[in-house]
C-alpha cells in the first residue's frame, strides 16, 4: 500500500518533470508549489532517512533541524492551544506554530527553509465527524534529499503532538530539484530506468544533468568537489544492488549519444577500462 515514502517519490518524479522557472547551479527552481497528502498516506510505512536516501547519521541531522526550527516552548504552547480548541470549545479555529529556534548568523548563511505550520480545527457536522487539518509553509526547499530529513522531523516530533488529523499541505513558495541529490532517491525508486525514461520526454536538459551526475558517482573513479555530493556517491556505490548498478551504468551507455561530448568521452573511458 502507498504510505508516505511513496508520496513523496511521486512528488520527485512529477517535479522533475515541470519546466524550470529559473536554474541556479545544479538546481531546477519552481515556484509556487503545493504538496498535498493524507493523513493515512502519511502514517503509512517506514520513513527511515539512512535507507531512503542515504544520510549518513539521521540523528546527527535530527538534532541540527531541532536547532533551527523546534523551538520547543512555542510547539508545546500551539499543542495546547490547539488540543482546548479541539476538546474544550469544539468550534473551528486554528493555530499558527512558528518554525524557527535558533538564528543563522551571517550574511552567506541561507535563511531559514521552514517558516511555520497552521493547525486548523473543523468541528462536527450533521454528516461528518471534526477534523483538523495542517499547512506548513516553506520559503524553500531541496526535494529530493533534503526535504526528507524535514518529513522525518515532522513525523516524529512535530505531527504526534497535533494528532488526530485528515490532511497536510505543504506549501513552498520556490522549491527546487537538485541534479546532484536527484540520484540519491534510485535507493528507494523500484526502477530508476522508468524513472529516467519519463523524464527524458519531458526534459531532456534536466536528464542530462542527472545522467551527468551519475556518471561521476556509478562510472568515474574521482572525488566529488562538494563532501554531500561525495556522500551520494558512496551511499549509492555501497547501496544500490550490483544488478542494479549494471543496469543503470548500460543505460547511460546506451543513451551517451544523446550526451555532451565531454560526457560521452568519460563513458567511452571507463568502458574502455
Amino acid at each position: 500500500m502507498p504510505g508516505l515514502r511513496e508520496r513523496w517519490l511521486e512528488l520527485c518524479l512529477d517535479l522533475s518533470m515541470e519546466p524550470a522557472r529559473i536554474v541556479v547551479g545544479t538546481r531546477k527552481v519552481l515556484r509556487s508549489k503545493t504538496w498535498v497528502i493524507s493523513g493515512d498516506d502519511w502514517r503509512k510505512g517506514d520513513f527511515n532517512p539512512e535507507k531512503i536516501v542515504g544520510y549518513t547519521n539521521w540523528p546527527v541531522k535530527q538534532k541540527q533541524l531541532h536547532r533551527y526550527y523546534v523551538n520547543p516552548e512555542e510547539i508545546k504552547r500551539g499543542a495546547a492551544k490547539y488540543a482546548h480548541i479541539r476538546d474544550v470549545l469544539q468550534r473551528f479555529d486554528s493555530v499558527n506554530v512558528t518554525l524557527k529556534n535558533e538564528h543563522k548568523h551571517g550574511w552567506t548563511a541561507q535563511d531559514h527553509c521552514m517558516a511555520s505550520m497552521v493547525v486548523s480545527y473543523w468541528p462536527a457536522g450533521r454528516k461528518e465527524k471534526g477534523f483538523s487539518e495542517i499547512d506548513v509553509y516553506y520559503r524553500t526547499t531541496e526535494v529530493a534529499k533534503k526535504f526528507v530529513a524535514d518529513l522525518a522531523l515532522f513525523r516524529e516530533d512535530i505531527f504526534p503532538l497535533f494528532e488526530p488529523f485528515n490532511k497536510i499541505r505543504f506549501i513552498f513558495s520556490t522549491l527546487n530539484m537538485s541534479v546532484a541529490f536527484t540520484p540519491a532517491i534510485f535507493l528507494s525508486v523500484p526502477d530508476p530506468i522508468d524513472f529516467l525514461e519519463q523524464l527524458r520526454a519531458s526534459d531532456e536538459r534536466h536528464w542530462r544533468r542527472i545522467c551527468s551526475y551519475l556518471i561521476r558517482y556509478l562510472c568515474l573513479d574521482e572525488e566529488m568537489k562538494f563532501k554531500q555530493h561525495d556522500r551520494v556517491k558512496t551511499k549509492l556505490l555501497r547501496d544500490i544492488p550490483q544488478p542494479m548498478q549494471m543496469k543503470i551504468k548500460s543505460y547511460l551507455h546506451a543513451k551517451a549519444s544523446l550526451m555532451t561530448e565531454s560526457f560521452q568521452q568519460k563513458l567511452k573511458d571507463h568502458s574502455d577500462g
